[in-house]
């Protein structure tokens, strides 16, 4: 007899190979036309930053959570992700909660944020939310990479990064200033942005779209923070407006047998 959980494995995995069609509206981000060079420059841009973010923080060496983080996000940005970008996922070590996005498809969640979760649901969550701030580029938006460092950056970067050296001065302030942006969090809007496309990329990847919500209210029951208690406010009105299906899996099993190496 084939037993429960293998059987909302086998559910997740047909949701997460047979993609619905309504996330797709969150896809357009004005990026779609990109060209060969803006892409090349914002993958740099991506890498200096995740270097950066290392820096801060080191990843946290745990070769089944993270594999496990890398398949959960490669499923997550299958269907809501830029096709274009090879996205990767790492979990950095630090105690405290938060998930930041560097460009070019570089994820990160802290091991805090982990240990809050309950679900696989409430982990793609973060993910999806981290994907819809690359689809949108928000933080390439805010601070974008100095355009006359082009030509630069496509002829040194690659090996300025294997050698530690300096990039141009402009090229380091702008990856500073984005680092310092991270951790003190997106705008509202941008949240809200966000939010709302994490819904949708979560019901096409075939898990409860509350999960996400549900983590958000855990998370402000210690943070209890202005912005987060009005986005909190915004998700529960839209999952009442469009009735996200509760019958979708939340995946709790998977989740804890994969983290319960996580200390």
């Amino acid at each position: 007899m084939v037993s429960k959980n293998k059987i909302i494995s086998i559910v997740v995995l047909t949701f997460l190979f047979f993609p619905l069609s309504c996330a797709t509206v969150f896809r357009s981000t004005g990026l779609e036309t990109e060209k060969k060079e803006e892409l090349a420059l914002e993958k740099k841009y991506g890498r200096l930053l995740a270097k950066k973010i290392f820096s801060l923080y080191p990843l946290y060496h745990n070769k089944q959570a993270n594999f496990y983080l890398n398949q959960l996000g490669q499923s997550v940005a299958l269907f809501s992700g830029r096709s274009h970008l090879n996205y990767r996922f790492a979990i950095l070590e630090a105690k405290s909660v938060f998930a930041w996005a560097s460009p070019g498809g570089y994820v990160f969640i802290s091991k805090g944020a982990l240990k809050k979760m309950q679900n696989e649901a409430e982990l793609a969550g973060v993910l999806a939310h981290q994907i819809a701030h690359l689809n949108y580029a928000h933080l390439i938006k805010k601070h974008p990479p100095p355009q006359e460092t082009i030509n630069f950056i496509d002829k040194v970067v690659t090996f300025l990064l294997t050698q530690g050296s300096l990039v141009s001065e402009a090229f380091k302030k702008v990856v500073d200033e984005s680092l310092a942006y991270l951790r003190q969090g997106f705008g509202i809007e941008d949240e809200y942005q966000a939010d709302l496309a994490t819904l949708y990329y979560l019901d096409e990847a075939g898990y409860q779209a509350k999960a996400y919500l549900d983590f958000l209210k855990r998370v402000n029951s210690e943070k209890n923070t202005k912005d987060l208690k009005k986005r909190i406010r915004r998700l529960n009105n839209i999952l009442r407006q469009h009735k996200f299906s509760l019958k979708k899996p939340l995946v709790k099993d998977r989740f804890r047998a994969r983290m319960r190496s996580v200390k």
